[in-house]
Formats: C-alpha cells, sequence, structure tokens
C-alpha cells in the first residue's frame, strides 16, 4: 500500500488526479489476490485450521479478490459520481476481471476432475 501511494503521487499533479480517490485506490488494490507472500494470507488459513495449501488458495485468494472487486467497483462509483472524471464502465471493470479469474478457475478444475477420473 506505501509502495502503490508513493509510486502515484507524482501522477496525481500530472495527471489532474483526486487526491482521495487515489489514496483509496491505493488502499484497496493490494486486498486482490492475496497468496503466499502476504502474512495475513497465513494468519487467515491458521485461524480456520486449513492446513492443504490448495484449500488455503482456494478459500483466502478468492474470498479477498472478491473484496478487490467490491471495494474497486466502489472507489470507482465514487469517484464518476463525486470525483473528477471516470467514464460508467469503470466500475464494471473489476467484476469483469473478477469473472474472468472465475472462468478460469473452474476450468482448471474441470480440467483436473477429466485427468483424475482418466
Amino acid at each position: 500500500m506505501m509502495v502503490a501511494a508513493t509510486m502515484t503521487l507524482p501522477l496525481v499533479d500530472t495527471l489532474n488526479l483526486d487526491p482521495v480517490f487515489v489514496a483509496l485506490a491505493c488502499a484497496v488494490g493490494p486486498v486482490g489476490f492475496s497468496h503466499l507472500n502476504d502474512s495475513y494470507f497465513h494468519i487467515i488459513s491458521r485461524t480456520l485450521g486449513i492446513t492443504e495449501l490448495g484449500d488455503q488458495l482456494k478459500i483466502w485468494t478468492v474470498t479477498s479478490t472478491i473484496a478487490w472487486a467490491i471495494g474497486a467497483s466502489i472507489v470507482m462509483a465514487l469517484n464518476l459520481v463525486f470525483g473528477q472524471g471516470g467514464t460508467l464502465i469503470d466500475p464494471i471493470v473489476p467484476f469483469a476481471v473478477l469473472a474472468a479469474i472465475m472462468v478460469w478457475v473452474k476450468s482448471r478444475e474441470k480440467n483436473i476432475a477429466l485427468m483424475q477420473t482418466n
């Protein structure tokens, strides 16, 4: 989150962005696709008692990606209403990314199931 804020700071003035929405976007961005290098991933896994890596990834990574999509859509919708710009398609983009990820996960599960039956 701090790296994202530091990297986007010069863009705020250059692109005439609203600093409040840039800060919100920097806060929401790191939530998506939490996995092994995220310490909170391990806290959640141990708290829930999940020991298998595949189950940990399915449970927490998918949940954090859903939280990211909802948060990013809210930030983009707020920017559209109260901010300095944006388009109507902006709030839809995170859900489109989430849908693409979910389709890919389901196709992988089907392929694994087919390989196990053969």
